[in-house]
């Protein structure tokens, strides 16, 4: 696995991450196809493999994406970084 540096850090990040805006989404298959044991095995073997990058957002699969993220990466969560979104509609405060 190749690695590179995050930003101005030491913090090394995997060239190759794992993206999972597909989990929980049906269009892409979700509980056809594949589903949640599939999904965690196959992010397990990527960081096994020296993937170290998950990619994910409170909006992907109405939130599932990041529930699985967290089932998949339970035990090994200082081997991975996680990049995630806010979608802005969901804030709950305002300035004044």
């Amino acid at each position: 696995m190749l690695y590179t540096n995050l930003g101005k850090t030491s913090e090394k990040v995997s060239r190759i991450g794992i993206g999972t805006w597909q989990i929980g989404t049906r269009e892409w298959g979700w509980g056809k196809g594949y589903g949640e044991e599939q999904v965690i095995a196959a992010i397990r073997r990527s960081i096994e493999l020296g993937v170290n990058l998950i990619d994910t957002a409170e909006i992907y699969g109405g939130g599932l994406s990041e529930t699985i993220v967290g089932k998949a990466i339970r035990g090994m969560r200082d081997r991975v970084l996680i990049a995630t979104k806010v979608w802005p509609t969901h804030a709950t405060t305002r300035a004044r």
